[in-house]
């Protein structure tokens, strides 16, 4: 017997779905990434109903109608827990905030938190989550480029060079670190130019 409608239109959107995630065509922003992984798994339900549709055409009308309240069950339980994720990835920092409080050692999660607090503008939140990301990793490239960013936000010129340094001397390949040391150096007239000059091309 020939597949359903319902069969083929889950097979094009987990397909399709798939292909988005896959960042194959173009990388997709974080929280619209998450959104989308839902899709798979809607084509793939579509999927398995349209395959197995004719099974419970040709069963008891009992066993349709309990099929269908195992599904009612099924979906009325998922409710909180989509709704709680929904919130969750409804932008960058909801998400980071959720992953630290997933995973509170991870010092990934931590940097990634306080940049996002650091974009936002929140430089107390942004240097006590960099710092906690510093506690579980000391030597975690990307916490102090983002501790160096926080500190020459607060004006604390002296302490954000240093601290970019740091983040250079961490950074495994030349990239926003170095980049940052640039921009820092350009106005401080003791920096040796021929010098900067080097960091600057490393990181274009």
């Amino acid at each position: 017997r020939t597949l359903s409608w319902s069969a083929l239109l889950g097979a094009a959107v987990a397909v399709a779905s798939l292909v988005l995630l896959s960042n194959l065509l173009f990388v997709l922003p974080t929280p619209l990434g998450g959104r989308l992984a839902y899709a798979p798994g809607v084509g793939l339900a579509l999927l398995t109903a349209g395959a197995l549709g004719p099974l419970f055409e040709d069963g008891s009308r009992a066993l349709r109608r309990g099929a269908m309240a195992l599904v009612a069950l099924w979906l009325l339980a998922g409710v909180p827990s989509t709704l709680g994720m929904v919130a969750n990835w409804q932008d960058d920092r909801a998400l980071f905030e959720a992953s630290v409080a997933l995973e509170p050692g991870s010092a990934r999660a931590w940097a990634n938190l306080g940049r996002q607090q650091l974009d936002a503008g929140d430089l107390d939140a942004a240097e006590a989550s960099t710092r906690a990301a510093l506690e579980r990793v000391p030597e975690h490239p990307i916490a102090w480029l983002n501790l160096a960013l926080v500190l020459q936000a607060r004006g604390l010129t002296d302490e954000a060079w240093s601290t970019a340094l740091r983040a250079v001397e961490l950074e495994r390949h030349p990239g926003k670190a170095r980049a940052n040391l640039c921009a820092l150096g350009v106005a401080r007239p003791d920096v040796d130019m021929d010098q900067l000059l080097g960091t600057c091309d490393a990181a274009v």
